[in-house]
């Protein structure tokens, strides 16, 4: 869905956001969730994410969670449930803004093997 549509259907759900945009036509912030673990992620295929099983998230990853996950493709979804998200979502809370290593599969592997969390 696109950025207008994310944000008028947040309007639609959320009182405070229309008013802001009726008086002050102010639309709510929306952001497309980003990190260099997403990007990772999204490198691979679909089948190759869902053979990533038992993953988990890690500071070397770029986020301050042991969170598991059953595959990468699920890991992917909690990482960015859509493509722009207005407010919040549960993975925005751990994650390292300031982290920009690039992920390749030799960190991802080293992570999971470690149980890093």
């Amino acid at each position: 869905m696109s950025k207008a549509h994310e944000q008028i259907k947040h309007m639609m759900r959320n009182g405070k956001a229309h008013m802001d945009f009726l008086i002050r036509r102010k639309m709510p912030d929306a952001i497309k969730p980003a990190s260099p673990l997403i990007t990772y992620l999204e490198s691979k295929s679909p089948l190759e994410r869902s053979r990533m099983v038992n993953v988990k998230l890690g500071s070397s990853l770029g986020y301050e969670s042991g969170a598991a996950f059953d595959s990468g493709a699920s890991m992917l979804r909690y990482l960015k449930p859509k493509v722009w998200v207005v407010g919040s979502w549960p993975a925005r809370s751990c994650q390292n803004l300031s982290f920009r290593t690039v992920i390749n599969d030799e960190l991802f592997e080293t992570v999971q093997k470690k149980g890093e969390g």
